[in-house]
């Protein structure tokens, strides 16, 4: 969910893809984002999917 404030000092996109790689290491039974913010608004969420690519990708082969 998009969020209306700034967290300093929070997980950058980068950070996200370093923890996202370390989780998809194991079996994947769910992923919930909780906050988001982003500069170019909602709409825009391509690096985020980006980040969060091993995840993603662990889960779809785990369901096949």
């Amino acid at each position: 969910m998009p969020t209306d404030y700034h967290v300093p000092g929070g997980l950058s996109l980068d950070d996200l893809h370093e923890a996202a790689t370390a989780v998809a290491a194991n079996m994947i039974v769910g992923v919930e984002i909780g906050e988001l913010e982003t500069s170019t608004g909602a709409e825009d969420l391509g690096p985020l999917l980006n980040a969060l690519a091993p995840i993603l990708d662990r889960i779809a082969q785990q369901s096949r």
